[in-house]
Order: C-alpha cells, then structure tokens, then sequence
C-alpha cells in the first residue's frame, strides 16, 4: 500500500488568506507531484475543501471544538487511527506526533518584530520554539524566512528547505474584467490595489499617506483585506489626509473576485514592514499590473527586479514610487512585462514537487 501522508488543512475555509491559499494549493498539486504516495487531509468540515482538490485526497472530519484542543490531541490522534506515514503541519505549531512530522514557517514577524501584534496573538506563537525544534523538517516560504528560521531556533541547515509558495494558473491578465470590477465594488474610477488582512504589518496607514499625496485626484485606493486589529488605523489615516470616499475597505473577497480586481487595478501597492514570502504581489505581477513592493524582507527576495522597490518605512519613497508609476508608461510598460516573467517563474506544481521531496527524505 502506498505511504499516507497526512495534511493539517485546520485554515481551511477561516478566511486565512495566504494561509489557506497554501494549503490549498499543494492539496490540488500534491496528487500528481507523487503519485506514488496517498494523502489525506484533516478538515472542520469535510464540505470545505474548495473546487479543484482531486477526489483521491481523502477527507478527514477533524472533530474539535477549538483550534487549541487541536494541537495537543486531535491532529495525533488522527494520524494514529490513519496509520499516517508523515504528517505536515501547514501553520507553524505542530503537536508531538507518533510520525515524523513537517512544519511550515510562512515567516518569524512574530519573533522579529513582535510590536506588530496584539499581545493575544503572540500566545500562538510561544509554542514556535518546541514545534520546529521537534520537526523532522521545516519548509520555510523564502530563502529569508529558511534564515530567519535557523538563526533563531538553532536549527541544522539541513533540516530547514526553502520552498517559495507558487502563482496559481487562474492570476492572468483579464483586460475584458474593468466593467464587472467597477459594478461589482462601486470602483467607479482608476484605482490602486492593495491585498492583506488590515494589520500593524501591512503598512496601509502609510500607504494611505503616500496615496494622499502622489495619486491623481481622480483615482482611488481600494483595500482587499479583513480586519486584524488594522481598520481603526487606516480609517484615521483617511481621515488626517482628507482621503473620503477615495478610500474604499472592500474587506475580504471572494478568491473567484481576486483576479479581476487585480487585473482591473492601475497599481498595485505593496509596503509591507514584514513578510516571509509576498504571495499577492506576485499574484498582481501575474495579472499584468505594474507593482510597488518592499525592498526588505521576504518580499523583496520574491519580488526581484520586477517591482519597484522602496523602504516601507518612508511615505516620501512609497509617495514618488506611485507617482512615478501612475503617470510614466515606458516604466508601466517595463514593469508589467518583468512582472509577467517574474511571476511564470513560480508554480505550486513546482512546490508541490519540492515538497514531496522533503516527505520523500523521511519514509
């Protein structure tokens, strides 16, 4: 019989964003990236998993009353009562397991720049350390995050692999997408797009900021993301620069509705104080939409020379970086087709093929 690998897909279906779209995409590409293995994935609610997983990954029902429960009981025990071979953990904290266990890390912004967070959101993260020092292997999203990930846990270098996240198929270029956009979001105007849960480290009040004072008066900035403790801020930050109906929270989407609204935006904005990879920025370079990005971090490793780049910390740079990128079209022109190259470079059959690589390295 093939070896069981068993997936934590707990994200599933919570509004996760980067998270979910993860696990997500390696449960569709994990099949035919080993066919040689079987694969199962512990879920909520069975009825979750979205469109386009091959039925031959089974569906496990993880009965739990709360994500804590969770940890400590009901993930080993599922992986007993399956015969799992190796489990793999898509959300940093992974239990003591009765198999060799997979942990990914999407990045340490919890232990680098823990003013970013509520304090209820770092108890989470307190149980990092034990996690990653108990894995067998630790799949890191970025070459930065695989860094990060060994300098603060003592971890050997072999035990930790950098496997960036991948673009899925469905972010292309959709010029015919403007007029359902503009219906569908009351986007009645040229707008700039930024994606990211409205929290501390996305960096949308200085976005605001820098908005205020490089776009044309005509155009707005629509914001894709929930509320993670960041509403508050953004809507003061409006509200000091005169913003008003400019600026539009348009919460968090649909994954049917991202595409279109990437593909309809004029820029992308992308300032983030920390990330471990910068998946939506990749996405919007893949819908053919010039991109602002960080230059730090795990963004601007995945980034490249495909964005334009600035310190997130400087409303003044992220303000001429827009400007420039509104107004010039040879740099338009140049970012969206570095953009399209950069982001073709980066497949989840790619990550899924790397990842049963490490899953192979320990049956």
């Amino acid at each position: 019989m093939r070896p069981l690998i068993l997936l934590d897909g707990d994200v599933i279906g919570r509004s996760r964003t980067g998270d979910e779209t993860y696990t997500v995409n390696l449960l569709r590409a994990l099949p035919e990236a080993a066919p040689e293995l079987r694969f199962a994935c512990s879920l909520r609610d069975p009825e979750l998993l979205p469109n386009g997983v091959p039925e031959l990954v089974e569906r496990l029902r993880l009965d739990v009353a709360s994500p804590y429960r969770r940890i400590p009981f009901a993930f080993p025990a599922l992986a007993r009562s399956t015969g799992a071979k190796v489990a793999h953990v898509h959300y940093f904290v992974a239990p003591r397991m009765p198999c060799p266990t997979v942990v990914t890390v999407h990045d340490a912004s919890f232990a680098r720049a823990p003013e970013l967070f509520a304090r209820r959101d770092l108890l989470l993260f307190r149980f990092v350390a034990g996690s990653v020092r108990r894995a067998a292997r630790v799949i890191a999203v970025s070459e930065f995050t695989r860094r990060d990930v060994i300098d603060l846990y003592g971890l050997a270098p072999e035990r930790v692999h950098a496997i960036p996240n991948g673009v899925d198929a469905r972010f292309a270029p959709r010029p015919e997408a403007a007029a359902a956009v503009r219906q569908a979001f009351a986007l009645d105007a040229p707008y700039v797009l930024t994606v990211g849960a409205l929290q501390p480290r996305k960096n949308v009040p200085r976005l605001v900021e820098a908005f205020a004072a490089a776009a044309p008066r005509d155009h707005l900035l629509a914001v894709v993301g929930g509320d993670r403790g960041g509403r508050q801020a953004v809507l003061s930050a409006a509200g000091r620069c005169g913003l008003g109906s400019r600026l539009r929270l348009l919460g968090h989407v649909g994954e049917d509705a991202l595409p279109d609204l990437y593909s309809g935006a004029r820029a992308f904005a992308f300032p983030s104080l920390y990330e471990g990879f910068g998946l939506p920025a990749l996405e919007a370079m893949a819908c053919g939409v010039p991109v602002v990005a960080s230059r730090t971090t795990g963004l601007g490793e995945a980034v490249g020379e495909a964005a334009l780049t600035i310190d997130p910390t400087s409303v003044d740079e992220l303000a001429e970086a827009l400007a420039r990128v509104l107004a010039d079209e040879s740099l338009r022109e140049r970012l969206i087709a570095a953009g399209l190259g950069r982001a073709a470079e980066f497949t989840w059959g790619r990550a899924a093929a790397r990842t049963a690589d490490v899953y192979r390295q320990l049956l």
